[in-house]
């Protein structure tokens, strides 16, 4: 069954992984009518969390096994595999040339993608469900299974809280221009807060907890799904 998706930043592809498939499939959102357009070998394993360099071609999947590996989009090879996460990576997000991956060991780790060399590692108390980078400061931002919310700063040791759900932060995405993120969770509420602070600028409900969130590119679109459907909330400023 799927487990994560991904979805392109020029929303041209849609990335899907899951449990016991036999590969990531990259579906064609460009084309007239749906379809797979490849697959993304991972036979025997189960994909957590997906993340993407599309200015290089390079596809990452993090699994249960603890396997990260990075295929080459354009030709669908594998690239290398490396053992990030002993108990597996449940999120991961890629900036610049570094992997950033949380797990259950409540540990956040940075990987240099070119040495496969892990730069920097970060000990939280509470198991890291959800990451996302901010797309204008240096900092990562991380939901907790406690409720938590994290802005870990990535060029030294200084985090912060900026956010309590009091339920797991099951996803988190910032805005593209960096003055907002959304999250959601256990709490069955879409909340928007406000950068640096974290601060609530406007909740709202829906009927079950909500799995995963995304924002478009052109800043005006929330997408977010459950388990059984997907909304979608336009932005009005």
């Amino acid at each position: 069954y799927l487990r994560t998706c991904l979805l392109s930043s020029n929303s041209r592809a849609l990335l899907t992984g899951g449990y016991n498939l036999a590969s990531v499939s990259v579906w064609d959102l460009a084309a007239s009518s749906l379809h797979v357009k490849g697959e993304l070998p991972c036979e025997g394993l189960s994909c957590q969390a997906l993340a993407a360099d599309l200015d290089d071609n390079l596809i990452f999947a993090g699994f249960s096994s603890g396997t990260v590996r990075v295929w080459d989009l354009r030709n669908h090879s594998v690239i290398r595999d490396f053992m990030a996460y002993p108990n597996g990576a449940k999120s991961m997000v890629v900036k610049n040339y570094n992997i950033w991956t949380g797990g259950l060991d409540a540990c956040l780790r940075c990987w240099d993608q070119r040495m496969v060399k892990q730069l920097q590692e970060y000990q939280y108390e509470s198991q890291i469900m959800s990451l996302t980078h901010s797309p204008q400061e240096d900092c990562v931002l991380l939901g907790m299974a406690n409720g938590q919310q994290w802005l870990q700063h990535t060029s030294g040791d200084r985090t912060h809280v900026v956010g309590d759900n009091g339920s797991t932060v099951l996803g988190l995405k910032f805005s593209p221009f960096g003055q907002w993120w959304v999250s959601v969770g256990m709490d069955d509420l879409v909340s928007i807060h406000s950068m640096p602070t974290g601060m609530k600028v406007f909740q709202v409900p829906e009927t079950s907890s909500i799995m995963c969130c995304d924002v478009s590119s052109n800043n005006r679109l929330i997408i977010t799904g459950s388990g059984d459907h997907a909304s979608v909330y336009q932005i009005t400023y």
